[in-house]
């Protein structure tokens, strides 16, 4: 009970209140907007932005745990009760709480891009993560693996080819400069047995276009004995936007088995 009333609280939280609704402008203040707003959030930062919302609006103060909880997909019904109350002691309730950062190296972004293949539709998936450079003092997105079935790639990438940071603002929408111009990006792909470097050639040869991304989740594993996947929920209620959708217990071989299998890559960057 305490769990679902907790996945319904950010949904619910002005019910009791005697004022007029404005569904948009709630929904649109709940709204998980990018990944940076689920992170705050996830973090209880002072910049996060529903914080002020609430207390401004509402004069309510939240917590870390209901913040936590309000990041979790309350359509789901299949949520495991003990696992997220376990994720919630190991992330809240410790002296020394667990938190994100955008800097950190082990979450991964897994775009699914959609293609034409010689004349047939088909789909690509590239598995970017956060990349320092401590020459330029900067960091990027960079590729780390791909799979394309069609064209029997899978694995990992060694790749110099970098996207701006703020490139999962737009769902990586510079990939469609790098695939519209193949030809440029080659030199950066690694050597010609690299995935991506293959990827690219067709591309040249005009076998295979790049339509759009059609879909990109985040998989984190910076904490220890977890794994969560968040995705994108578009949907005219609070409880939206950028959201929990899969929840994993998992110690070091699990993480290495997830990442083989969902993210196609051996070994951790």
């Amino acid at each position: 009970m305490k769990l679902l009333m907790g996945l319904l609280l950010m949904a619910h939280i002005t019910l009791g209140q005697n004022t007029p609704m404005h569904f948009d402008d709630e929904n649109f203040a709940y709204k998980v907007k990018q990944v940076d707003e689920f992170i705050e959030r996830f973090n209880n930062t002072n910049e996060t932005l529903i914080k002020d919302y609430l207390k401004d609006r509402y004069q309510l103060e939240v917590s870390r745990e209901q913040l936590v909880i309000s990041l979790f997909d309350a359509s789901n019904p299949g949520w495991n009760r003990e696992q997220v109350s376990q994720f919630l002691e190991d992330v809240v309730h410790q002296k020394e709480p667990p938190y994100l950062s955008f800097y950190d190296q082990d979450w991964y972004a897994k775009v699914i891009c959609e293609g034409v293949y010689k004349e047939e539709k088909v789909n690509f998936t590239l598995v970017l993560s956060i990349k320092n450079n401590a020459h330029k003092d900067a960091v990027n997105w960079g590729i780390n693996s791909m799979e394309a079935t069609f064209m029997g790639l899978s694995g990992d990438v060694d790749s110099d080819i970098v996207l701006p940071p703020n490139s999962h603002g737009t769902d990586f929408l510079e990939l469609k400069h790098i695939f519209s111009a193949p030809q440029d990006y080659m030199g950066q792909a690694g050597d010609k047995s690299s995935p991506i470097n293959k990827l690219l050639k067709s591309m040249a040869k005009r076998e295979l276009a790049f339509k759009q991304v059609k879909k990109v989740s985040y998989h984190f594993m910076q904490l220890d004995h977890w794994i969560f996947k968040v995705e994108e929920f578009d949907r005219m209620e609070k409880n939206n936007g950028w959201l929990i959708s899969e929840l994993l217990p998992a110690g070091t071989a699990e993480k290495a088995k997830y990442l083989k299998s969902q993210l196609f890559i051996s070994l951790a960057k």
